[in-house]
C-alpha cells in the first residue's frame, strides 16, 4: 500500500514528468481552441436567432421546449458517462483495456435504453409538460411549446448517446473529436436558419437542431467505435464493474436532476416576470459562457483523466495537490474575466446581438442580467474543479446531498432576489448557489483526502 503512495516524483524520472507537463498542456491548448471554434458557431448561430426573433415569445417557447430534452441529456450524461472515466481508470489497472471498453460498451447499451425510454415518456406528455413550463401563457402559446417538445425529443436521445461516445473518447485522452463534433449542432440550426425560408419560424431552428444532433452522434459513433479494443454493438452480461459504475452513477443522476434543472427552475420563474425575461437570461449566460466554456472545458476534460489515475494508484497526497493547484489555476483566471464583464456587459452584449430584431433596449437590459452573471464564474469553476476530486473519490452520494441543498438555495434565493432585481435577481441568485456549491464540495474532497491520508 505504501508503494502505491509513493509520491510520483520518485517513480517517474524528471524528463518523463517533464514530458507529461508538456503533453498535459498541449490537451488543454487543443480542448480550448477546439471549444472556443464550437462556441464561436453556436453564438453565430444565436446572433441570427437574435436577429430573427429578437427577445419575442416565439423565441421564450423554443428555449422552454430546448431546454427539457436538453437537460435531460444532460442528467444523464453527469452521471453516467463521467462516472465511467473513473470507473474505465480502475476496469484499465485491474483488467486490462478490453475489459475497461467492455464496460463502457455495457453502459451504453443499458443509458440508451433508459434515455429512449425517457424521451418517449416526454413526448406523450409533452402537453402538461408545456402546461407547467408556462401555465400563465394563452392556450395556443402552450400548444406551440407543446408541439416544439415533441419534435425535439429525438434530439435529447441522440446528444445524450452522443455523450456516453465522448465520455469513452476523453476516457482514453482522445479529445479531438469529442471536442469539435458538438459544433455540428449548432452549425445545423445555423443552415437551418440562413437557407429555411423566414415562414418556417422558429421551426427552422428546430429541423437543424435534430438533424445536427443526429449527425453528432453518428460521427462520434463511428470515432468511438474506432478507439475500442471491443465492438461497440456487442454488449455482454453485466458484471461486478458494471454493479460498480451504476452504482457511482446513480446518485450522480439523481443528483443532476435537480442540478441541471437550475436552469429550467430560472427560466420558468422569469416566464412569470415581464415577456422576454426568459430570452434575456439565455443571451446573457450565452455570453457569460463566451468567457468561461472554453476555460472550463480545457481545464475539466484533461482534469478528470488525470485526477482519475492519480486516484485510481491511490496516490491522496498527489490527488489533493491537483485540487488545490487546479482551485488556484481557476481562481486566477477568472477573476480578471468578472472584471472584464462588470466594465464592458453592455459593450460585449452590444457586439454580439444587436442587429435586427434585437434593439438598443434589449442590449440595456441583457447587459444589467450579465453583470449579475458575472459574478458566478470564479465559483462555477472551482464546482468543476472539486467536482472531478469528488467524482474520482466515488462520493456520488455526497454530491445529490449538495445538489439538494443547492436546489433549495436557488428557489429560495430566485423567489427573494426577483422580486428586488428582476431577471437580474435570478442571474444573482445563479452566483449565490455556485458559491455555496464550491464550498460545500471542496470542503467535502479535502475532508475525503485527508481521512484517507490518515487511514493509508
Amino acid at each position: 500500500m505504501g508503494s502505491l503512495a509513493t509520491n510520483v516524483k520518485e517513480l517517474i524520472p524528471a524528463r518523463r514528468l517533464s514530458q507529461g507537463r508538456r503533453i498535459l498542456l498541449g490537451n488543454m491548448a487543443l480542448i480550448g481552441i477546439l471549444t472556443l471554434a464550437v462556441k464561436g458557431v453556436a453564438f453565430l448561430k444565436d446572433l441570427v436567432s437574435a436577429a430573427r426573433f429578437g427577445v419575442s415569445s416565439e423565441m421564450d417557447g423554443f428555449l422552454l421546449a430546448f431546454s427539457v430534452p436538453a437537460m435531460a441529456a444532460a442528467v444523464f450524461a453527469a452521471g453516467v458517462p463521467v462516472a465511467l472515466v473513473p470507473a474505465h481508470a480502475v476496469a484499465v489497472r485491474s483488467g486490462g483495456e478490453k475489459e475497461a471498453d467492455q464496460l463502457a460498451v455495457n453502459t451504453l447499451w443499458c443509458f440508451g435504453s433508459f434515455l429512449a425510454a425517457f424521451m418517449a415518456v416526454l413526448a406523450a406528455l409533452a402537453g402538461p409538460v408545456a402546461g407547467w413550463l408556462d401555465h400563465d401563457a394563452p392556450a395556443h402559446e402552450i400548444a406551440r411549446v407543446a408541439s416544439l417538445l415533441r419534435a425535439l425529443a429525438p434530439f435529447g436521445w441522440f446528444l445524450g448517446l452522443s455523450h456516453v461516445f465522448a465520455g469513452l473518447l476523453q476516457a482514453k485522452q482522445r479529445f479531438f473529436a469529442g471536442n469539435i463534433a458538438p459544433a455540428l449542432v449548432p452549425l445545423a440550426g445555423l443552415l437551418a436558419l440562413a437557407f429555411g425560408p423566414e415562414s418556417w419560424g422558429v421551426w427552422a431552428l428546430v429541423g437543424g437542431t435534430v438533424a445536427g444532433s443526429f449527425i453528432l452522434f453518428a460521427v462520434l459513433g463511428v470515432c468511438a467505435s474506432r478507439a475500442s479494443k471491443v465492438s461497440l454493438w456487442r454488449p455482454t452480461a453485466l458484471d461486478a464493474s458494471f454493479k460498480q459504475l451504476a452504482g457511482d452513477s446513480l446518485p450522480l443522476v439523481l443528483g443532476s436532476v435537480f442540478f441541471l434543472g437550475i436552469p429550467v427552475v430560472d427560466a420558468v420563474m422569469a416566464a412569470r416576470l415581464d415577456a422576454g425575461s426568459v430570452a434575456a437570461i439565455s443571451y446573457a449566460d450565452k455570453a457569460c459562457s463566451l468567457f468561461t466554456t472554453f476555460i472550463a472545458a480545457a481545464i475539466g476534460k484533461v482534469m478528470l483523466p488525470q485526477m482519475a489515475g492519480i486516484a485510481a494508484s491511490a496516490d491522496w497526497p498527489g490527488l489533493r495537490r491537483s485540487l488545490l493547484r487546479w482551485t488556484g489555476v481557476v481562481g486566477a483566471l477568472s477573476l480578471p474575466v468578472v472584471l472584464v464583464l462588470l466594465v464592458s456587459a453592455q459593450l460585449v452584449v452590444h457586439l454580439l446581438f444587436e442587429r435586427g430584431s434585437f434593439t438598443a433596449a434589449d442590449t440595456q437590459h441583457v447587459a444589467s442580467v450579465l453583470r449579475f452573471y458575472g459574478f458566478q464564474i470564479p465559483f462555477c469553476l472551482t464546482v468543476l474543479v472539486a467536482t472531478n476530486a469528488v467524482l474520482c473519490l466515488r462520493g456520488g452520494r455526497f454530491m445529490l446531498v449538495a445538489t439538494l441543498v443547492a436546489l433549495a438555495a436557488n428557489v429560495g434565493l430566485n423567489w427573494l432576489f426577483m422580486q428586488w432585481w428582476g431577471a437580474r435577481g435570478i442571474a444573482l441568485s445563479t452566483s449565490a448557489v455556485q458559491l455555496v456549491s464550491a464550498l460545500l464540495l471542496t470542503g467535502w474532497a479535502l475532508t475525503e483526502i485527508n481521512r484517507r491520508i490518515r487511514t493509508a
